[in-house]
């Protein structure tokens, strides 16, 4: 979703930040290996302008949404 026309004054700080991996499944392992549970299962998506991805999201500890994704085909991954 395209949060832009919110990123002003007075809704401050950081909503969600987007980080292109390019080893998802690992990237997540490594997550999961120090604790941290992703907020929903690992989905499908098309993301402009990257096409399709795959991505899943964690919390920051001050709330902000991490959301990590890969460029790659979703024929086997559930779309969200």
């Amino acid at each position: 979703r395209d949060y832009s026309t919110r990123a002003k004054p007075p809704n401050l700080g950081i909503l969600a930040y987007r980080i292109h991996v390019p080893d998802l499944a690992g990237y997540e392992r490594r997550i999961r290996a120090n604790g941290v549970q992703p907020l929903a299962p690992t989905r499908c998506l098309r993301l402009p302008p990257y096409g399709t991805v795959v991505a899943f999201v964690v919390r920051s500890p001050d709330g902000a949404w991490l959301e990590f994704f890969e460029q790659r085909d979703c024929s086997a991954v559930a779309s969200g």
